[in-house]
């Protein structure tokens, strides 16, 4: 089991190599609680998780890039890629 309950508008990002391999499975979940809006991030291959009820924007890139250094993206490409992915995040959960 994971980090995260599947209560809200839940999303989930996987690579897997051409044999089925997993190379990176990671599930994003958005929910309110108290009138706050909490988002979740569990990286399942590695276990990795982080929540965060009313995060920032930077908070939301710095999850987004750590959970893409678990599966061992260098730090300066996860940061590219958490800049490219956090604007579509939050959009995703701005409900």
């Amino acid at each position: 089991g994971g980090c995260i309950k599947r209560t809200g508008s839940y999303y989930a990002i996987r690579l897997t190599t051409t044999s089925g391999g997993r190379i990176f499975d990671m599930h994003i979940v958005g929910y309110y609680t108290s009138g706050k809006l909490c988002l979740g991030f569990y990286e399942s291959f590695k276990g990795w998780c982080w929540i965060d009820c009313t995060p920032s924007y930077s908070e939301v890139v710095d999850a987004v890039a750590k959970a893409v250094m678990v599966v061992g993206v260098s730090y300066a490409t996860a940061y590219v890629i958490a800049n490219i992915a956090a604007p579509f995040v939050v959009a995703a959960f701005a409900f």
